[in-house]
């Protein structure tokens, strides 16, 4: 016997469903590998010898992850400058 109208709405939700979230997965795969062409090893220098007065705010993992904030940024921008029509403004 073949399934129900409801059921076959089902399998195909369920298949779009994880169709979508493979692409989202794929997407931001590709998007982290190009993230990590743009962390710049001057920016993890920069985070590291940061000091307020002479205390050294940052040690070596937060300047990284701050290095990575920075490459994400650079994507965003970018990104956006890429864009036809409506863009997000960042400011240099």
């Amino acid at each position: 016997m073949l399934p129900g109208k409801d059921e076959l709405i089902a399998a195909v939700e369920n298949a779009n469903l994880r169709g979508s979230r493979e692409r989202q997965a794929a997407q931001y795969k590709t998007i982290s590998k190009q993230i990590k062409t743009l962390i710049d090893n001057s920016d993890i220098q920069y985070f590291l010898h940061y000091q307020v007065g002479d205390k050294t705010i940052f040690n070596i993992d937060k300047s990284r992850q701050l290095a990575e904030s920075m490459a994400w940024c650079r994507y965003i921008k970018e990104s956006g400058e890429s864009l036809p029509g409506d863009r997000i403004l960042i400011p240099d």
